[in-house]
């Protein structure tokens, strides 16, 4: 029988190493990123902004470049929310909408990481009409080290205005 074995066992002739627990897919890194309530004008293709960083361990929140880079392999949860303005402003026929999409590196978009809000008015009344609507997203994602995720402006269009403010972006890795 090994020494191990006996260690087991409880055998107190043997000295046993010290107990090294294994990763269990517990947090084991996180990391945030989060925006003010001032409205920011949605251009397409512009990143979101973030101004403020949160907690964070195993990754580096950056409100310089709008992004969150993870410093390990592994399997994260990533979540993503903002606050949309839509606004109507005059009497043509309206439907406004504002799409957001989470992007790797700043160049690989994440196809099921699409969230949107939308507003459509069949008046041509003089009439100002505004919708705000809190929008999210939460997806389960393998990243690499050194993955830099951001958030961008997919679509932003109609006969108003499109605004966010508060926006937020989690990352929680889950297992290695």
């Amino acid at each position: 029988m090994s020494d191990f074995h006996k260690c087991i066992q409880g055998n107190p002739i043997i000295s046993c190493p010290p107990v090294v627990p294994r990763e269990t897919g517990g947090v084991v890194a996180y990391g945030s990123l989060y925006g003010t309530d001032s409205p920011i004008e949605a251009i397409t293709g512009n990143k979101v902004d973030f101004e403020v960083p949160g907690p964070f361990s195993g990754t580096i929140p950056d409100v310089v470049n709008d992004q969150i880079t993870v410093l390990s392999d592994g399997v994260y949860t990533i979540h993503m929310d903002i606050t949309a303005s839509l606004l109507k402003l005059s009497t043509d026929l309206f439907a406004a909408e504002v799409s957001f999409r989470l992007y790797i590196n700043d160049m690989n978009v994440v196809p099921e990481s699409e969230f949107e809000s939308r507003l459509s008015i069949g008046s041509t009344e003089e009439e100002s009409v505004q919708t705000r609507n809190t929008v999210g997203r939460t997806i389960q994602r393998r990243l690499n080290a050194g993955d830099r995720l951001s958030i961008r402006i997919e679509f932003a269009s109609g006969g108003g205005r499109a605004v966010y403010q508060l926006p937020s972006l989690v990352v929680t890795k889950i297992a290695p």
